[in-house]
C-alpha cells in the first residue's frame, strides 16, 4: 500500500519492504502512541508536527518530531530507524536511560532520543542551555538563552544565542565529529566576510569564536526572507548582485578552504534518477529520460567560488534606500564550480514556488528576471545552453530527490510536474535565449 497524501489518490512513496516501519514513523498518531508505550511522554499529547525527515530508501529513516504535551513545554524527539538486517544488535534490549544510545524500539527497529540528547552531537546540550564555560570560550559574555534554529540529528545543530533582552548576539553551529572541518569553515567565512566588507551593502557573518566542533558566527542585522513582508523584485535583484560579487572572489584566495562542488556530478544525477524512479514508479520513465539527456553535458565554463545553497532563505534583508543592504548566510556547502550551479539553483527554487502555489507564473518570471538582471549587472551570465542544463539538473538533483529523501509530502504531490518542468527546460522552454543572454 502506498503512503497517502492529503490529496486522495495521489501516491507519495512506494512501499519499502526493508523499512516497513517507515510510514508509522511518519504518522503523528502512531508516533505519539508508541512514545507513550515506551515511557517517553509525561502526559497526553495535544499536538505533533514532523519538522524534519531524512530517508534513505531501503537503508534508514531519521525523523524529528515536535510534540506539545498537556501542561508542559514543547518536546523534541528524534528517532533513527534501521532496515531489516541492519542497525545495532542491541535493538532488542530492554529500554534503557543511556542518553548516548537512546531508547531502543525493537518493534520499529529504531532508537529514540529526547532532544538535546543526540548520539553524535554531545555538545548539543551545552548550546541549548547557554553553557557558561562555552560562552567564555567563544567570547560571548552576553549569551543567556538559546533558540533552536535548525537541527539535523546526528549531524548538525544551529542555535540563536540570545542576550537578556531577547536580541540575537550570535548563531552557534555544532557539527558531529568527522562531518565538518570547523577551522576550514571558519577561514572560509572570514575570507568571504573580508571580500564583502569592501562592497557597500553586502555582508556575510564574521567569525566570533570557535570551540571543538562549534563555530560562533555574527548575527547579521536585518530580516530573514521568510519574515519580510516586502520581499520582492528589488531584493532578488540585490541577491543576484551579491551572488555575482561572490563569484568574482579570486579562486586562488580559496586555496585549501573549499572542495569541488559535486552535487551535479554525473554519478549523482544517475543515482538521483534511480532513487526517484524506485520511490515513485509512476514517474520512473520520465525521470530516467531526463537523466539520460543530462548525460550530455554542455561545455564547461569558468570555475568560481559557489555559495552552494543559493536560495532566498539564505539571504538577510536590510532596510533603507537602494541599494538595499543584503547579507548571505550559510556557507557550509560552498565549493568550487561553474557559476551556473548557483544561478540555476535559485531559478529552480522560484519555479518550484510556482508549482507549490506560493506565487503565480507571472510573479515567478518577474522574480527570475530581477535576479538575472542583478547578476549580469556585475558579470556575464553563463551561456543559455549551460544554464538550461544546470536548471534541469537542479530540478532533478536538488528538488525531485529532496522531495523523496526529505519525505516532503507537498512536493511529492507535484513530483510529476517537477520532472515535466525539467523536460521543458531541456527542450528549450521556460526561458527564452534573450532572457538568458550572456551579455547585458
Amino acid at each position: 500500500m502506498l503512503t497517502r497524501l492529503p490529496a486522495a489518490g495521489t501516491p507519495a512513496l512506494a512501499p519499502d519492504r526493508l523499512l516497513p516501519q517507515r510510514d508509522e514513523l511518519l504518522d503523528p498518531s502512531a508516533v505519539t502512541a508508541r512514545l507513550s508505550e515506551l515511557g517517553l511522554l509525561n502526559g497526553p499529547v495535544v499536538g505533533a508536527s514532523l519538522i524534519r525527515a531524512k530517508y534513505r530508501l531501503g537503508e534508514s529513516l531519521r525523523v524529528v518530531w515536535r510534540l506539545r504535551c498537556s501542561g508542559g513545554d514543547p518536546l523534541i524527539v528524534t528517532a533513527r530507524a534501521y532496515a531489516e538486517g541492519a542497525g545495532p544488535s542491541s535493538l532488542a534490549a530492554p529500554a534503557a536511560s543511556d542518553n548516548r544510545f537512546g531508547v531502543p524500539d525493537p518493534r520499529w527497529r529504531a532508537r529514540w532520543w529526547v532532544f538535546p540528547h543526540d548520539r553524535r552531537l554531545p555538545q548539543a546540550a551545552r548550546l541549548t542551555t547557554a553553557d557558561p564555560a562555552l560562552a567564555e570560550q567563544l567570547g560571548l559574555g552576553n549569551w543567556v538563552a538559546s533558540e533552536v534554529a535548525e537541527y539535523a540529528p546526528e549531524r548538525s545543530l544551529t542555535v540563536r544565542a540570545l542576550a537578556a533582552d531577547g536580541a540575537a548576539v550570535a548563531y552557534l553551529k555544532a557539527y558531529a565529529p568527522g562531518t565538518v572541518d570547523v577551522d576550514r569553515l571558519a577561514a572560509r567565512y572570514e575570507l568571504v566576510s573580508r571580500w564583502f566588507a569592501r562592497r557597500p551593502g553586502l555582508a556575510t557573518p564574521e567569525v566570533l569564536g570557535s570551540a571543538p566542533g562549534v563555530l560562533a558566527l555574527q548575527a547579521l542585522a536585518g530580516r530573514p526572507w521568510a519574515a519580510a513582508d516586502d520581499a520582492g523584485n528589488h531584493h532578488l535583484h540585490r541577491l543576484g548582485q551579491a551572488i555575482a560579487h561572490l563569484h568574482e572572489l579570486p579562486v586562488a584566495a580559496t586555496a585549501g578552504l573549499c572542495s569541488t562542488f559535486s552535487r551535479l556530478r554525473a554519478d549523482r544525477i544517475v543515482t538521483s534518477a534511480e532513487l526517484v524512479a524506485k520511490a515513485r514508479p509512476d514517474v520512473a520513465e520520465a525521470v530516467t529520460a531526463v537523466a539520460r539527456r543530462l548525460a550530455i553535458r554542455p561545455a564547461a565554463s569558468e570555475i568560481v567560488l559557489l555559495h552552494g545553497d543559493c536560495h532566498p532563505g539564505n539571504a538577510i534583508l536590510g532596510s533603507g534606500p537602494p541599494p538595499v543592504p543584503i547579507g548571505l548566510i550559510d556557507l557550509d556547502q560552498a565549493g568550487l564550480g561553474q557559476p551556473a550551479c548557483d544561478v540555476a539553483s535559485l531559478l529552480a527554487t522560484i519555479q518550484l514556488g510556482t508549482l507549490m502555489d506560493e506565487h503565480d507564473a507571472s510573479t515567478a518570471a518577474s522574480l527570475s528576471a530581477a535576479f538575472l538582471d542583478g547578476y549580469r549587472q556585475r558579470r556575464e551570465l553563463p551561456a543559455a545552453t549551460n544554464l538550461r542544463w544546470h536548471l534541469a539538473a537542479a530540478l532533478l538533483v536538488e528538488r525531485a530527490i529532496r522531495a523523496v529523501n526529505r519525505v516532503h509530502t507537498a512536493r511529492l504531490a507535484h513530483l510529476p510536474a517537477i520532472i515535466d518542468l525539467a523536460t521543458t527546460v531541456l527542450d528549450g522552454g521556460l526561458f527564452s535565449d534573450d532572457e538568458l543572454r550572456a551579455r547585458p
